[in-house]
């Protein structure tokens, strides 16, 4: 429930960040990098890892598809910080 909570207050916030100024952010690369990395990471995590981890906590060890997930979930999450603090320095 939290989670889902949180989720509603990010996509909220977001949306009315995004409001004021839509016309510069969507020439701005660094924010179309950030959105091109959010879309597969939302898939990513949500898709795979939420549905599959109940599975891979049982295991003994955990499956070289789990170790993947978990570090392309973190590449693109660094990926999304990095396009973030670059979106005021790219026209």
């Amino acid at each position: 429930m939290w989670n889902w909570i949180g989720f509603g207050i990010a996509i909220t916030g977001g949306f009315l960040l995004f409001s004021v100024s839509a016309e510069t952010y969507l020439t701005n690369i660094a924010f179309l990098t950030k959105l091109g990395a959010l879309i597969p990471l939302g898939l990513v995590l949500h898709i795979v890892i939420q549905r599959k981890a109940p599975v891979w906590e049982q295991a003994s060890e955990r499956p070289p598809v789990a170790k993947l997930a978990g570090i392309i979930e973190l590449l693109l999450w660094l990926c999304v910080a990095t396009a973030a603090v670059l979106i005021p320095y790219v026209g």
